[in-house]
C-alpha cells in the first residue's frame, strides 16, 4: 500500500486529466413564416467522480473511537468534565510503503483507492428539431435526440477478487487466491470504465395561454443502453450491477432507467363564466357565485424500468460483488391476467435457473420489464373579488385523483421466497388539499 505525498508520490489522489475539450456547435433555419429547423451538437464533460467521495483513502490518517456504558446506560461511558478519552493517532512510521506487506492472516483493512489516470466523463449530444407554428397560438415540434457517454463513473467494485481462469472461478473460495490476500475488500472508487447510449424521438404540442386554455402535450419514444449503474435507478438490479471485474462486458444492457414510452400533459382551463366571459352573466351574486372557475391537470404515463435477476446466493466462489442465473428463454407471461395473479408472479420465474458453482449465468444485467406508471393530478381554483384591490383565491388540489396504484419493480433475488412477486406500490394514494389565499 503506497500514500500519497510519501516516498515521491503525488500528494494528490490521481492524476489530473487535462484532456477535457468540449465544442459546440449550432445552427436554426427560418424555412418559412411558421417554420423552424434547429440542430446542434456538443460535447460536455461530468466531474472526476460518479458521487461525492468524502470518506475514501484516509486510512492511517483519521481514527474513531467508540465508548458505551459498560452495564447499559446506568455507569456512564466518561465524565466530561474530566476530558474526552484519549485517542492515539496514527504517527508517520504506519504510514510506509511495506504495509501492503502484511500477512494474509491479519486481513484488517479494507483499503480503497481511485485509478491514478482517473478520467472525467463525458458525453457526445446532438438533436435535430423541427418546430411549427400553427394557429390559436399552437406550436408543434418533433425532435431527434442523441447523448452517449463514455468513460462515466459507475459504482465503487471490489478489485479484490478471485482472478477466473477460463472464465470459471474456483472450486472453493479461499482468501488465499485472491489478488491482495492480506486485504478484506480493496475497493476502487468510482471507477471511469462506463459507457452508455440513448435516442428518443420527442413529439411536443404546445398552446400559450389564450382564449382561456393553455397546455402541454409531450410523448417520448426511446431507448436507454449502458454497461454501469447509477445512483438512483427505477429498476435495475438489487445489487450494484456487477458480477466479476473480468466480465465487464456482460454488463451492458438495458439500462434500469430505459423508459421506452412516456407521455405527459399539463394544462389549465378557465371556464367562460362570469363577468367580462363569453357566457356573461348578469346577476352579480349568481356571477359570484359561478364564475371564476379554473381547472387545471397534470399527468404523466409511462411504461415499465428492466429489472434484474441475480442469486440470493452467490455461489461464484470468486469474492465477487453477485452472481447472474441462466435465462431459460422468454421471462414474460401474458398481460392478460387478473391484477392479483400479475402481482403473484410478474414474469416467470421457471426461465431461471442457478448456475453451476463456479460460473455466472447468462442472464443479462437487465431483461425488461417492470409495472408500468400512471398519476394523474387536478386542481380547481375559484377567484373572488371583494373589492378592486382585494382578492381570494380558492383552491381544491387532488392528488392521484384517480387512487391508482402504482406498483414496486418485483422481487429479483432468485432464491428469495418472493421471486417474482410484486410487494409494494411507489408514491401515495388520493390526497386532497385544500387553501385559501388573500391577495390585497
Amino acid at each position: 500500500m503506497l500514500f500519497s505525498g510519501r516516498n515521491g508520490r503525488s500528494k494528490y489522489a490521481h492524476n489530473t486529466d487535462f484532456n477535457n475539450f468540449g465544442p459546440r456547435v449550432g445552427f436554426a433555419y427560418r424555412a418559412s413564416s411558421t417554420t423552424v429547423i434547429r440542430a446542434g451538437y456538443g460535447v460536455n464533460y461530468n466531474g472526476a467522480y460518479a458521487r461525492a467521495v468524502p470518506f475514501t483513502q484516509f486510512w492511517t490518517f483519521s481514527k474513531t473511537l467508540d465508548i458505551s456504558s459498560p452495564d447499559g446506560g446506568f455507569t456512564p461511558a466518561f465524565i466530561l468534565r474530566e476530558g474526552l478519552p484519549t485517542v492515539q493517532p496514527f504517527s508517520e512510521a504506519d504510514r510506509v510503503g511495506s504495509f501492503g506487506t502484511v500477512t494474509a492472516g491479519r486481513r484488517t483493512v479494507s483499503p480503497d483507492l481511485i485509478q491514478q489516470n482517473q478520467q472525467n466523463g463525458y458525453s457526445q449530444q446532438w438533436n435535430l428539431t423541427l418546430q411549427k407554428q400553427l394557429p390559436d397560438n399552437v406550436l408543434v415540434e418533433a425532435q431527434y435526440q442523441a447523448n452517449v457517454g463514455h468513460s462515466l463513473g459507475g459504482p465503487n467494485y471490489n478489485f479484490n477478487m478471485i482472478p477466473l481462469v477460463g472464465g470459471q472461478g474456483p472450486a472453493s473460495q479461499s482468501q488465499t487466491m485472491r489478488l491482495f490476500p492480506q486485504y478484506n475488500g480493496v475497493f476502487v472508487e468510482s471507477p471511469d470504465w462506463g459507457n452508455s447510449t440513448y435516442h428518443s424521438l420527442n413529439l411536443k404540442a404546445e398552446k400559450r395561454f389564450s382564449s382561456g386554455l393553455s397546455y402541454l402535450l409531450n410523448y417520448t419514444w426511446s431507448k436507454f443502453i449502458d454497461d454501469v449503474e447509477s445512483a438512483n435507478e427505477l429498476g435495475g438490479e438489487q445489487n450494484n450491477g456487477y458480477t466479476h471485474f473480468q466480465l465487464r462486458h456482460l454488463d451492458k444492457a438495458l439500462s434500469g432507467n430505459d423508459i421506452r414510452h412516456r407521455a405527459v400533459t399539463s394544462g389549465v382551463y378557465e371556464l367562460p363564466v362570469g363577468r367580462n366571459k363569453p357566457l356573461a352573466i348578469e346577476n352579480a351574486a349568481l356571477g359570484a357565485l359561478i364564475g371564476g372557475w379554473s381547472l387545471g391537470a397534470i399527468a404523466e404515463f409511462r411504461t415499465g424500468s428492466p429489472f434484474g435477476v441475480i442469486e440470493q446466493t452467490n455461489r461464484s466462489n470468486t469474492f465477487s460483488h453477485g452472481q447472474r442465473p441462466n435465462l431459460m428463454g422468454n421471462p414474460t407471461l401474458s398481460g392478460n391476467r387478473s391484477k392479483a395473479d400479475r402481482l403473484a408472479q410478474w414474469f416467470d420465474t421457471s426461465m431461471f435457473e442457478a448456475p453451476v458453482a463456479g460460473t455466472f449465468g447468462n442472464s443479462p444485467r437487465n431483461v425488461c420489464c417492470g409495472p408500468g406508471y400512471a398519476l394523474v393530478d387536478v386542481s380547481i381554483q375559484k377567484r373572488f373579488s371583494i373589492t378592486e384591490d382585494v382578492k381570494l383565491e380558492f383552491r381544491a388540489d387532488f392528488f392521484n385523483i384517480a387512487n391508482h396504484a402504482n406498483f414496486r419493480i418485483p422481487e429479483r433475488r432468485r432464491g428469495n421466497s418472493g421471486f417474482g412477486r410484486v410487494r409494494g406500490t411507489i408514491g401515495t394514494g388520493r390526497q386532497t388539499q385544500l387553501g385559501l389565499r388573500l391577495e390585497f
